[in-house]
């Protein structure tokens, strides 16, 4: 690969690598082009929910994100659910292994949507309130920039994720558009779970603003157009 002078590379792990290597790099996160989905506000008694998408068992921690629901307590799990897409029940029993019960007991608070139409997931999208992301810490996962991250972020889902990457470090801000944690168990994704739910309306209303914020000025495409294109005319 030394061979190579130029590359475009999505995080600073990976910049470090190939600058090591001799080549001159472009840092570009995963992009998106800008809509500001805004939400309608809820009923109050009207569940929060949290949205998981992908079936990479590789670099996410599906099995905690759904063991995470059993160690809530009855009264948290009557006010959220976690919808799972892009993953079937299937594979998720078989994830689960001997606790694959979990998806019996808790049905009411785990949806495994599977394959979805475009439109069904938008709809999904626009009524979800947080992305649930735990993930392991490792070079696999510091290296990689989880496209679903921006994707969801332009609709005001408010990121709940692992301290991993550089989406965590250099683009989000804890507590004013996310929520970060340390580790990925089923006890640190419940932790994190739990601080989700407790926040209030008003303040869940100012995040969700402030993802769109970030959305618009750390992910849209045209942010980078033209340096995009000086790096490669420079080629």
């Amino acid at each position: 690969m030394g061979h190579w002078k130029r590359t475009i590379v999505i995080s600073e792990n990976l910049r470090r690598h190939f600058t090591q290597i001799g080549c001159q790099t472009f840092l570009l996160p995963p992009l998106i082009e800008y809509t500001g989905r805004e939400k309608k506000e809820k009923e109050v008694a009207s569940k929060i929910k949290f949205i998981y998408s992908g079936a990479d068992e590789k670099k996410d921690a599906i099995a905690n994100m759904l063991r995470s629901i059993a160690l809530l307590s009855e009264e948290e799990r009557k006010i959220c659910e976690l919808h799972i897409t892009g993953l079937k029940k299937e594979k998720a029993v078989t994830l689960l292994d001997s606790q694959s019960e979990i998806l019996t007991l808790y049905k009411e608070n785990l949806v495994i949507h599977g394959w979805m139409e475009y439109d069904q997931l938008i709809d999904l999208y626009i009524d979800s309130d947080y992305l649930l992301l735990a993930r392991p810490r490792n070079q696999f996962t510091i290296s990689n920039f989880p496209s679903k991250v921006p994707e969801m972020m332009n609709y005001g889902i408010i990121p709940v994720c692992s301290e991993v990457g550089d989406y965590t470090s250099s683009y989000l801000s804890n507590g004013e558009d996310c929520i970060t944690f340390l580790g990925c168990s089923p006890e640190d994704c419940a932790k994190a779970i739990r601080t989700a739910i407790g926040i209030g309306q008003a303040e869940r209303i100012k995040m969700r603003s402030n993802v769109l914020k970030t959305a618009k000025e750390k992910f849209d495409y045209t942010n980078y157009s033209v340096a995009l294109l000086d790096f490669i005319k420079k080629g």
